[in-house]
């Protein structure tokens, strides 16, 4: 797409909601300090369903999205699979359950290669509600299996990527109308809210996962099922603030947002790594200003160009020699 019909709107809440995914995974004594906590809680409630409905926005050419999810999505969740369990010491290789990031990659093949035929159902956007808020109450003992092809996490964002694809630029620009100043209060409402939560220690911060039953989470089914729309309610909510704050002029750093899958795939293996060195602080100021460093020095050293050419590079050919072996192994069968 070339610089006069890119969406720098989108690029910019992009390299957003990257900076603050790392920055989430960087948070340090998020069960013992209180502002932590907090900032965690504010960044769960809507990060990662603002990017599953970004995905969804941007797959609205469903035959593309098809053809192309097995090499953009599904080849890489297997190779940074194998990465993940050999980095943690895990060599039976089951390459079924996503190594701690990765749910999303393999979630978003399983959407993308499903939605053409998702979109066929009528009121499939309210049906994946409900499908949503059904996951969460399978019996506890079959939780172990939630894990598998990222099922839980992909049914319950599900109403996300949908929502994202059934919208369009108008309806962005419909949230961009209301006045501004409701989103600067909406979100400091949020962080009192958060606030309050993180001190009473009254929310499961698991939950903000989806990937657990209700009752795994020491809820009732009604109470767990309450928690979960509110929580869909807040998320979209608060997205539509994010959308009506972010700037839609192009900046420096908006060229990350056209870049974000090689900074999803990379940090959690350099977090990983650093927090094999145990860096930690008394302070609760320290602490986050470190992690706070940690996720920009990140999210800048990937975002370079030689990161995204390398990871183009390395798939490209990959998927070349796979399309060949595919290609010979069908020819073989046809001629025999």
């Amino acid at each position: 797409m070339g610089d006069k019909n890119r969406n720098y709107l989108l690029d910019n809440v992009k390299v957003l909601l990257i900076g603050l995914v790392v920055l989430g995974h960087a948070l340090k004594n998020i069960d013992t300090n209180i502002a932590s906590r907090s900032l965690y809680i504010f960044i769960y409630i809507f990060h990662m369903p603002l990017f599953v409905f970004i995905s969804g926005y941007f797959s609205k050419d469903v035959d593309k999205c098809r053809k192309n999810a097995v090499k953009d999505l599904l080849i890489p969740f297997i190779v940074f699979n194998i990465i993940w369990y050999a980095s943690v010491g895990d060599f039976t290789f089951p390459l079924y359950i996503p190594g701690w990031t990765l749910w999303y990659l393999l979630s978003l093949f399983i959407w993308r290669l499903l939605l053409k035929d998702l979109i066929r159902i009528k009121w499939m956007l309210g049906l994946s509600i409900v499908l949503g808020l059904l996951v969460g109450m399978v019996d506890p003992s079959l939780d172990q299996y939630s894990s598998i092809l990222s099922f839980s996490r992909t049914v319950a964002f599900l109403p996300f990527f949908l929502l994202g694809y059934y919208s369009n630029n108008s309806t962005i620009h419909k949230v961009r109308g209301y006045p501004k100043v409701i989103s600067v209060l909406g979100l400091m409402s949020l962080g009192v809210l958060c606030f309050s939560i993180a001190k009473s220690n009254g929310l499961n911060i698991q939950l903000l996962y989806m990937s657990q039953s209700y009752q795994s989470l020491g809820l009732g089914l009604g109470q767990g099922t309450l928690l979960r729309i509110i929580g869909y309610l807040l998320a979209i909510v608060v997205s539509g603030f994010v959308f009506n704050l972010v700037p839609s002029r192009k900046f420096k750093i908006s060229k990350i947002g056209a870049n974000t899958m090689v900074i999803y795939l990379g940090h959690g293996y350099i977090i990983k790594f650093l927090n094999g060195f145990g860096l930690s602080f008394n302070s609760a100021l320290a602490n986050f200003l470190t992690s706070l460093v940690i996720s920009v020095l990140i999210c800048a050293l990937l975002s370079l160009p030689i990161f995204g050419t390398v990871y183009s590079l390395v798939f490209g050919k990959f998927n070349s020699v796979l399309v060949g072996l595919y290609g010979k192994a069908k020819s073989i069968t046809t001629n025999m």
